[in-house]
């Protein structure tokens, strides 16, 4: 069952990222978009990744990265490990970049949806094109990292979501100051997930070995990055089913701290009515 009913906010937001034009912009390990009230800083080139979303003028987030694996033995690497192909600022607000080796591609596309200023609320969306350039079928396995702090706090706990073909198409942080949340929609469903105290995950990623995720989720709340993990067989080049698109929406809201500056001549004029209450009306015993 499905967390809340959002798949058709996300999926107005992802027909929006497919519009935004194209500036050609030279390649550089890191980027800062911006857009609204947010800026969300990228390192390209390490596991640092995602590492800025600020929101408001808070950071919402650790690190998010991407991971992977092909077949089901070997360890598993981050994508800044293949070969860098391109990156591509296309907008103040989006980045694209490639990496590939002599069997598959991985395209990231990253669009940064800002809210108004003081709303504590904006958007991520992601897209994944991952393709196989071999003749062979590739058992492919993709990684989604995410530790995020909604309103600053890394005090969270973590629920999950499903769709009706069984995957797992949600996840949800929640912590005293605000929520983020993840939503796939209704085609790019993970086959399993895993959130545990940090940093059990990104060791398991890191350790060399064999790993999937477990499944299972920490009760919290705490320190508790969650993550995806989505496994699909490849097609050989040119045949169907020979690449996988993964699409997401990250949100965040936060609990805006409030705007006394802007409230200051409201706050003296109600002052103002307590004097007059105190020493000029009659006071009833």
């Amino acid at each position: 069952m499905k967390l809340w009913a959002n798949s058709f906010v996300t999926s107005c937001i992802l027909a929006a990222v497919g519009v935004v034009s194209s500036v050609p912009g030279a390649y550089a390990a890191s980027y800062t978009l911006s857009d609204g009230n947010s800026s969300l800083s990228v390192d390209t080139s390490s596991q640092t990744g995602l590492n800025d979303w600020t929101v408001d003028g808070q950071n919402q987030l650790n690190q998010q990265w991407f991971w992977y694996r092909v077949g089901s033995s070997g360890p598993e690497a981050s994508i800044d490990s293949l070969a860098f192909q391109s990156s591509v600022q296309t907008a103040a607000n989006a980045l694209t970049t490639t990496y590939a080796n002599a069997q598959f591609s991985i395209t990231v596309k990253y669009t940064l949806l800002g809210g108004d200023p003081g709303s504590g609320t904006a958007n991520i969306a992601e897209q994944f094109a991952i393709n196989n350039l071999t003749a062979n079928s590739l058992a492919f396995n993709f990684f989604q990292y995410s530790d995020f702090a909604p309103g600053g706090s890394l005090n969270n706990t973590i629920q999950f979501g499903q769709d009706l073909q069984g995957h797992y198409n949600e996840a949800v942080a929640n912590t005293a100051s605000g929520s983020v949340s993840i939503d796939t929609g209704v085609a790019s469903g993970a086959n399993h997930f895993e959130a545990s105290s940090f940093p059990t995950t990104l060791n398991k990623l890191n350790d060399g070995n064999t790993d999937d995720l477990n499944d299972t989720v920490d009760a919290g709340p705490g320190h508790i990055p969650w993550s995806l993990e989505w496994n699909r067989i490849l097609a050989g080049v040119g045949l169907p089913n020979s690449s996988l698109t993964i699409s997401d929406v990250i949100s965040i809201t936060t609990n805006p701290v409030p705007d006394f500056a802007g409230q200051w001549p409201l706050m003296l004029g109600l002052a103002g009515c307590l004097v007059v209450r105190r020493y000029v009306w009659p006071r009833i015993a």
